[in-house]
C-alpha cells in the first residue's frame, strides 16, 4: 500500500511539472563514453514543448559549448561551468541574458597542478573558453581517480587555494571550480530569473556530481547507468540508460500529464 500510495504521489508531482533540469554528458546522450544525442531525445524535447515544459542544461561544459546546444535544442536556460554562469535564452535562442555568479577563476592553479601531475593529467580543450571552471583530463587510467583526487588536493592545500576552491571529479574530468560557484547555486539563480517553482521541477543526471541540483527539485531521477552515490538518492531511476532514459522520463511526464487532462 506504501509503494502505491507513493506511486500516486509521484505520477500527482510528475503531471505538475513546468521545468526539467538536465546535466547533458551521460544523461542525454546515447552513453557515458561519447557526445552523440539520439533522435529519441531531440523528440521528446520537441514533444516537451507543447506542453511548456522548460528545458535547463545544468552542466560543467563550457558556456559556449552549452549556449550552442541550447539554442539548436530549443533549450530555456542554461547553467555552465557548474553553476559559474548561467543565461536565459529568448524564445528563439537568438537573445540571452548572462549572468556571472563567480567572481573570479584560478586558471594559475590548474597551472600549477599540470606542473606536478603533467604524466597523468591535461588541461581540457574547453579551458580556453573558461572563466571559472577549469577541467582537468585523466591521461594515465593506470591511477585511480581517487588516488589523483588526493594528489591535485595535496597541491590545492600546499598553495593555499583549498579555502577558494572545490576539487570535484565528474566521471569524465575533475573540476576545480570556485567555492561560489556549484550547480545548485546556479540552478536556484536561473529558477529565480524564470521564475518556476523547484517543487515543479525534475532534475535528472548521471553523475554523484548531479546530486548537487538535483536534491533541490521536486522530482529527482538518475538514468539507469548512473554513479551509485546518485542513484541511492533520487525517487526514480530510469530502466534505459543515459539520454534513452532521459527520453522515457519525458514520456511519463507527458502521460501523467495528458491523465491529468482527462481528469479534468
Amino acid at each position: 500500500m506504501d509503494n502505491l500510495k507513493r506511486g500516486v504521489e509521484l505520477i500527482n508531482k510528475l503531471a505538475n511539472i513546468d521545468a526539467i533540469a538536465t546535466d547533458v554528458d551521460g544523461t542525454i546522450t546515447a552513453n557515458r563514453d561519447g557526445y552523440f544525442i539520439p533522435s529519441e531525445v531531440i523528440e521528446c524535447i520537441r514533444e516537451i514543448r507543447k506542453y511548456n515544459i522548460m528545458l535547463i542544461f545544468v552542466s560543467a561544459n563550457a558556456f559556449p559549448v552549452l549556449y550552442g546546444l541550447a539554442r539548436y535544442i530549443g533549450a530555456k536556460a542554461i547553467v555552465s561551468e557548474n553553476g559559474c554562469i548561467i543565461a536565459s535564452l529568448n524564445e528563439h535562442g537568438r537573445e540571452m541574458n548572462i549572468y556571472e555568479i563567480c567572481g573570479r577563476g584560478y586558471r594559475e592553479l590548474v597551472s600549477k597542478i599540470v606542473s606536478e601531475m603533467g604524466d597523468f593529467l591535461k588541461e581540457s580543450w574547453q579551458n580556453d573558453y573558461r572563466k571559472y571552471d577549469f577541467a582537468l583530463i585523466q591521461k594515465d587510467n593506470r591511477v585511480s581517480h581517487i588516488e589523483l583526487m588526493q594528489k591535485i588536493k595535496k597541491i590545492v592545500i600546499k598553495n593555499g587555494y583549498d579555502s577558494k576552491v572545490n576539487v570535484n571529479y565528474s566521471g569524465y574530468a575533475f573540476h576545480i571550480t570556485p567555492k561560489e560557484g556549484g550547480k545548485s547555486v546556479g540552478l536556484k539563480k536561473i529558477s529565480e530569473i524564470l521564475g518556476i517553482e523547484l517543487k515543479n521541477t525534475l532534475g535528472i543526471g548521471d553523475s554523484y556530481m548531479d546530486l548537487e541540483f538535483i536534491q533541490l527539485t521536486g522530482v529527482k531521477v538518475a538514468v539507469r547507468n548512473a554513479d551509485e552515490d546518485l542513484k541511492r538518492n533520487v525517487d526514480i531511476i530510469t530502466d534505459e540508460e543515459s539520454g534513452y532514459g532521459f527520453a522515457q522520463i519525458c514520456e511519463t511526464i507527458i502521460d501523467a500529464k495528458k491523465l491529468k487532462l482527462q481528469s479534468l
